[in-house]
This record gives structure tokens, C-alpha cells and sequence, in this order.
């Protein structure tokens, strides 16, 4: 995922976390990888800029687990993965949203962390972050259906400006503001008619999707919602499709497949060239919306 951000001293940046699980060291599963990057042009390609975890560390970057503190809550000390996913900025703080592992990848559960003033003009200058610090309120101990949507901040008609996370399996919110976020009490889920403290509702049903990505789009004046198709009923793994609403609780239209993957068997099963877990990048849009980029995991 990648978001964009801009330092007190006015540069802009953005943040990203990806990439599959890396061993570092021998055996013990760090999670994804994150960082940043200073290209704002899209059009032909993003360069980033890293920072190395250290000597015999994978190359790509920096892992969650070495600037967020264990967590307090898990007594038994037995946190040895953790993953980025969605993260957004909410004044000059940078926040993201992660899952927690144990051993064997045992799901512990979920939270959000920030830092406190976002990158500083400093950091990108030499490649550093500063430690995320985890949100007491907003972090649990056990598996949830919380914290796995898309993030879109939206003005509604009673002028309360509201953070929407968004999955193809549920649709949330919680009003955009500091005590909103960081607050687990404050988030509520669609089930298809009212906001509710429980799970949401799937926004629509017959696929296995893997990953959706949902933003508003000028050019179609509708809610694009981009994902991959899994275990597809076609046969067809990795198929990147969208489909477009006039609401984000929709009703939904029809899927529209524009990449068909390879694979060609049925399964749960991921051939080289296959795409998952798309994002669409909106702050790169060009065209007024004609022409957006995506980025996504490629298997193999």
C-alpha cells in the first residue's frame, strides 16, 4: 500500500509498505517490508528510497518489527511477525494499520500504529524513520473483522468528515479525527441498511477475492472499486477486475475483468505472472481520472 504524505517543511512524499514474508534473522519471520519514496511521477515508474535493515537483512528495505516496540499486551512475549497494510495521514501524523503473528504465523490480532509528525524533512534527506508507537485503543489481542479496508476519507452531508475502509467483504468507518481513529469504540460496520457495532456486510458475494481497492473516480463520476479474482469459478486465478457504485454501500455493478492472469487450472493456486492484492494509487491519477495507476503483487 502506498500513501501520500508531506513533511512540516513542505515535501512531499510517499509511504508504502509491501512484499511478502523475509527471514531475518535465520528462522524468525520478520513480515512486510516498508519505506518511502520522492517520486511523484507515476508515468514511468516509482523509484524508492530505502533503509536497509542491516548486514545479511533482505535488500528491499525495513520491517515493521524493527521501528514499532513489542507489544505490552502480549505477555508471553511470542510476536515475531508483524505486517503493514493500510496506512493513511491524518494531519502531519502517519498512521498504519497491522496484523500481529506469532510462531508458526499463529494470528494474534490486530491494531494501529502512528508516527507522531510523519517523516521529517531530516529522515528523507538520510533514509530513516523514527519508531511507530501503537495505539492502546485501538489494538486487540485476538483475530477481528476489524482494520482490513481500504482507506477513503469522505465528507458526508451532515458535514461530518468520516474515514471508510473499505473490502469487498465489509465496509467501515469512524469519524476522521484523532480521538475517531485511535479509538476501537468509535468504528462501526455497514450490514447492508445501518452503521453497527459487529461485522459488516459483504458489498457483494459469488467470488473469493483477494485484496480490494475502492476510490473515487472524476472521469466515471463513481466509486472504482479495483480487486483479484482467487479461485475464480472460470478456472482463472490472479484476474484483476472492477466494478463501479454511485455509493461506497452501494448496490455494485457487474464484474468487468481487464487483465486475465495465466493461470489455468482450478484452485487456490497462483502461477508466475498472476497478479494480487491491487491498489489503486489516486493522488496519480492523470486525465482527470481517465487514466489511473495500480500497483499490485505479482506471483512468481
Amino acid at each position: 500500500y502506498i500513501t501520500k504524505g508531506k513533511t512540516s517543511g513542505g515535501t512531499d512524499y510517499a509511504f508504502f509498505t509491501f512484499g511478502d514474508t523475509f527471514v531475518y534473522p535465520a528462522d524468525t519471520f520478520f513480515g512486510n517490508t516498508v519505506g518511502f519514496t520522492l517520486d511523484s511521477n507515476a508515468s514511468d515508474g516509482i523509484t524508492y528510497n530505502y533503509k536497509q535493515p542491516g548486514p545479511g537483512a533482505a535488500s528491499l528495505g525495513m520491517t515493521p518489527m524493527a521501528f514499532l516496540p513489542h507489544s505490552p499486551e502480549d505477555p508471553d512475549a511470542t510476536e515475531n511477525q508483524l505486517w503493514f497494510s493500510r496506512s493513511f495521514v491524518l494531519g502531519e501524523d502517519l498512521y498504519s494499520y497491522y496484523s500481529s503473528f506469532g510462531p508458526g504465523q499463529t494470528k494474534l490480532g490486530k491494531g494501529l500504529a502512528v508516527l507522531r509528525g510523519g517523516l521529517k524533512d531530516a529522515d528523507l534527506a538520510t533514509n530513516h524513520m523514527d519508531e511507530f508507537e501503537r495505539i492502546p485503543k485501538a489494538q486487540f489481542w485476538a483475530p477481528s473483522y476489524w482494520f482490513d479496508g481500504d482507506p477513503i476519507v469522505k465528507t458526508e452531508s451532515d458535514g461530518v468528515t468520516y474515514l471508510y475502509l473499505f473490502n469487498q467483504f465489509g465496509l467501515q468507518r469512524t469519524p476522521f479525527t484523532r480521538d475517531g481513529v485511535e479509538n476501537l469504540a468509535n468504528y462501526r460496520s455497514w450490514d447492508g441498511a445501518n452503521w453497527i457495532v459487529g461485522p459488516a456486510k459483504a458489498l457483494w458475494t459469488g467470488e473469493f477475492v483477494l485484496r480490494a481497492t475502492c476510490q473515487w473516480n472524476a472521469h466515471l463520476n463513481k466509486w472504482l472499486a479495483i480487486y483479484a479474482l482467487f479461485d475464480s469459478a472460470d478456472g482463472k486465478n490472479g484476474q484483476l477486475a472492477y466494478r463501479t457504485a454511485d455509493n461506497l454501500t452501494g448496490p455494485w455493478s457487474a464484474r468487468r475483468v481487464f487483465y486475465y492472469g495465466v493461470s489455468a487450472s482450478a484452485g487456490k493456486t497462483l502461477l508466475a505472472g498472476d497478479y494480487y492484492n491491487p491498489v489503486h494509487l489516486p493522488f496519480w491519477d492523470a486525465e482527470g481520472g481517465k487514466t489511473v495507476y495500480v500497483i499490485a503483487s505479482q506471483s512468481g
